[in-house]
């Protein structure tokens, strides 16, 4: 999963849920977290890296009419003798140029390649000063510091992002220090933290997040152990439902659950790629499958990429409509990142079949658009539903199924 998808809708989901008075993000490339988060929150954005292209970027964003200097090494490694004659953003370039797309090596591959790139500075410049230029970061302030000394700055009422993906700054003196804080941290990385496992939140392709923030708030997706043997599970009755958690099903725990709740006149088409279990407390209300295999080819004229709902059903139980309350789950933001995590890139559209002797489906009517309907041989219905999803978290998932009732 791509960053952009993870702060999108995870990060900045958990941000518009919450007032924090300062958000600090430590070690984004770029700033690449900065201007992903600039449009969702009203807190103060404080950065911090000693990196220097990024010290030099931040200087920019902070006071665009600022004279901004480039260090030596740059100028010695793209042959510019008189830095005067460029803009500030122009140096900004430059610097991105010099630590991002000038080879390192010292062979005669790198060299060449480096030439050309020198050859071909001012038209690299210019389109980086375009890209730059185009960028409105809110950045309230920028410090030059180690990691160490970063963390001393958050307080309670703070929020700290570490972006941990290209370094391995997190020392165990550090997660101490940071559970002495008492502030809400996320940290990014793409191996795991022996310090930090037990609040391991989500596990994608790439990259690992880890927070200690209010598990209500978080997308709870747990790679399952083949050696798990679970069943069975406790069910919902008449229980009253105010959060909802997601945990992934192996095949083995998904079928078992399927040959129990699901009617006998329903064909199984297959198994899915992913399975999810829906759970109040520890007991469970529902169940879905997704998958983007070549057999579930989504309709032309729809929003790409999508995903396909193979299945999806309640337990036995008392409470009204609970099955809307699944495709309600299923709608959220939090199940898109599941989506895009299967397919690796950001998902616009669901769709799923509906086999029936009915011109619609009562269930899917509300939440998904009716896209095709299809008469076979057995006078019944083929029908393709679509939709699209993440306008909403778990939680406001409840409450509009509350308000349906």
């Amino acid at each position: 999963m791509r960053i952009k998808t993870i702060v999108n809708n995870y990060i900045s989901n958990f941000i518009n849920e919450n007032k924090f008075r300062n958000i600090y993000i430590y070690g984004s490339k770029y700033l690449q977290i900065e201007k992903l988060i600039s449009k969702s929150t009203s807190s103060s954005i404080i950065g911090d890296d000693v990196d220097f292209c990024n010290t030099l970027l931040a200087e920019y964003y902070l006071n665009r009419d600022k004279k901004i200097i480039l260090p030596d090494h740059v100028c010695k490694s793209l042959r510019i003798e008189n830095q005067d004659v460029y803009s500030s953003v122009e140096k900004v370039a430059l610097a991105i140029i010099g630590n991002k797309i000038l080879h390192k090596e010292s062979n005669y591959h790198s060299t060449r390649l480096n030439d050309n790139i020198i050859k071909n500075l001012d038209l690299l410049v210019k389109q980086i000063v375009q890209k730059v230029e185009g960028e409105d970061i809110k950045l309230t302030d920028f410090k030059q510091m180690s990691l160490k000394d970063f963390t001393k700055l958050p307080e309670k009422e703070d929020l700290l992002i570490i972006d941990n993906r290209d370094s391995n700054n997190l020392k165990k003196s550090l997660h101490e220090q940071l559970l002495d804080i008492g502030t809400s941290f996320i940290i990014l990385s793409k191996k795991d933290i022996n310090n930090l496992g037990e609040y391991k939140v989500l596990h994608s392709k790439t990259i690992k997040i880890f927070s200690n923030c209010i598990e209500n708030n978080m997308l709870i997706s747990k790679q399952n152990n083949k050696t798990d043997k679970q069943l069975s599970f406790d069910t919902i009755e008449n229980d009253n439902i105010e959060h909802v958690a997601l945990k992934q099903l192996n095949h083995t725990q998904f079928n078992s659950l399927r040959q129990k709740y699901l009617s006998k006149q329903i064909h199984f088409t297959g198994t899915p790629k992913v399975c999810y279990g829906l759970f109040s407390g520890n007991k469970i209300f529902g169940v879905f499958g997704l998958t983007n295999d070549y057999n579930h080819k989504p309709p032309k004229d729809i929003e790409h990429p999508s995903v396909y709902l193979m299945t999806d059903f309640c337990v036995k139980s008392s409470i009204n409509k609970l099955s809307k309350l699944v495709l309600y789950c299923i709608l959220s933001k939090d199940v898109k990142m599941l989506a895009e995590r299967l397919v690796s890139k950001e998902v616009k559209s669901i769709f799923t079949n509906v086999f029936t002797k009915h011109k619609s489906s009562i269930k899917y009517r509300g939440l998904f658009d009716l896209h095709t309907r299809k008469e076979l041989e057995d006078k019944s219905f083929n029908l393709t539903y679509i939709s699209k999803f993440g306008n909403w978290t778990l939680k406001e998932a409840v409450s509009l199924w509350k308000q349906k009732l």
